[in-house]
């Protein structure tokens, strides 16, 4: 293996190879035949990018990298005075451009990890896109790596767009990360197709004239997971949604965000669906809707959703902000077989005997008891006698068994009304002699129910 270095700078000769700052291309699509014959020989392969570099391209442009799977060309902005060649680490320096003002669209296509570079396709009301694409072939994976880049999508026609994922090669796997990289929206929403994303951290503005950050694609193959973390988008606000679910298509997605700023009225899901003939399951953990709460979550899917609520909750909090889980569910759900499942905590289990796990529960507005084909606790945990673990629940014992009220309860909840029912949820463990710990699920199976979860406790 060698490395090979190829060189775009504004003021270039574009002379081939391109291996000097002197020789350097002028713009980045020239260098890509040589530098992806490079590396699907083996070599590893960099593109150092002059940081005062605008390339303007004029056509539907595609920067098809490497072939295989594990090869990643490199893309790099630098300091080019002083000519380094190669530069080192003191010579990275974020700025260099690619860029469009007509209707022209680029895709990045396979494998490739930048660092610095900005993507800047300027408004109008045109449609233009940026593809962050797999592989040709229909089968692999290939992986994009993006890292202190810029991505400003400033286009808003009605086709204008940032695409992540495999096109229309369904059998493909497209891998995309994002590491502290900013990305401006004007119109469009980010669209996932086949798609596995990691966003850590960076900044997302823009104004949403469609009101979604993300949204699935609506054609075949668009199963993805994402997954955020740290990422501020606190410029958006009222009517401004991270996902829109899009609740005219089937789709198959896993959503998780936590750790992020939202800014004020900004909601977390738009166009749900009312079936679940999809699987989605979407999570937010710790983001914050325009304050400084350390505790905030939502969690739904098609059975119904999870969020904290600060108005109605017992022996809850974060060390500062006291909570409760409110649990929705829709009419999907079904007595005894199929349930909203929430995981409300964790407790540890000494091993050395029986121990007693109760989870609160409170309905507001009604005396009528839940029983226990509606609602049920699990608690999950390891059995030294199978590595397959253990589970344990306070259930009706079978589909035909004569369901029972779960217990009255006389915890005092703060912020109920006056018309209330408070019970609670309660498995004995088994001795299973070994010190472990467990995770405690409640599961609601009535339908059209909203029942408040209260804290954990172990005797």
């Amino acid at each position: 293996m060698a490395d090979v270095h190829y060189y775009v700078k504004s003021t270039g000769s574009d002379t081939s190879p391109y291996d000097t700052w002197v020789k350097a291309a002028t713009a980045v699509s020239t260098v890509i035949s040589s530098a992806k014959t490079s590396a699907d020989g083996g070599d590893r392969v960099f593109i150092w990018l002059d940081s005062n570099l605008s390339d303007s391209i004029s056509a539907n442009t595609q920067y098809l990298l490497s072939v295989y799977d594990n090869i990643m060309i490199r893309f790099i902005s630098v300091d080019s005075s002083g000519s380094p060649e190669p530069p080192d680490v003191t010579d990275m320096l974020a700025g260099a451009t690619i860029t469009t003002s007509g209707a022209y669209s680029a895709t990045f296509q396979n494998s490739g990890y930048f660092w610095g570079v900005t993507l800047d396709w300027v408004a109008g009301a045109v449609n233009r896109s940026i593809y962050l694409a797999s592989r040709i072939a229909n089968a692999g994976h290939s992986v994009q790596v993006w890292e202190d880049c810029t991505i400003k999508m400033l286009a808003t026609g009605s086709g204008a767009r940032v695409g992540f994922g495999a096109g229309g090669n369904i059998d493909a796997v497209q891998r995309v990360h994002f590491i502290n990289t900013d990305v401006t929206l004007a119109r469009s929403a980010i669209y996932l197709q086949a798609v596995e994303a990691v966003i850590r951290g960076g900044t997302f503005d823009g104004t949403l004239n469609n009101n979604a950050v993300f949204q699935p694609s609506t054609v075949d193959g668009r199963g993805s997971s994402v997954f955020i973390d740290g990422t501020d988008m606190s410029a958006y606000g009222t009517s401004d949604f991270i996902l829109d679910e899009i609740s005219t298509y089937d789709d198959t997605l896993r959503f998780d965000a936590q750790n992020i700023t939202m800014g004020s009225g900004m909601g977390y899901v738009t166009g749900l669906r009312t079936d679940v003939s999809n699987d989605f399951t979407y999570n937010f953990y710790n983001v914050s809707i325009g304050n400084s709460k350390v505790v905030e979550f939502h969690r739904v899917n098609g059975l119904g959703h999870a969020e904290d609520d600060q108005s109605i909750y017992l022996d809850m909090s974060d060390g500062t902000t006291s909570y409760g889980v409110k649990i929705v569910t829709t009419a999907l759900c079904e007595e005894y077989v199929k349930p909203f499942r929430f995981k409300v905590g964790r407790v540890k289990l000494d091993g050395t005997a029986s121990t007693v796990v109760k989870v609160e529960i409170a309905q507001d507005g009604t005396t009528t008891a839940l029983q226990n084909d509606e609602i049920c606790m699990e608690l999950e945990s390891v059995d030294d006698t199978t590595a397959l673990g253990f589970i344990e629940t306070d259930r009706a014992a079978t589909i035909l068994t004569t369901p029972a009220d779960h217990a009255t309860s006389t915890e005092s909840w703060t912020g109920l009304g006056g018309t209330n029912k408070k019970q609670y949820l309660t498995v004995t463990t088994a001795n299973t002699g070994k010190e472990c710990y467990a995770d405690v699920w409640v599961n609601v199976y009535k339908p059209s129910l909203t029942v408040y979860v209260g804290g954990v406790s172990v005797a």
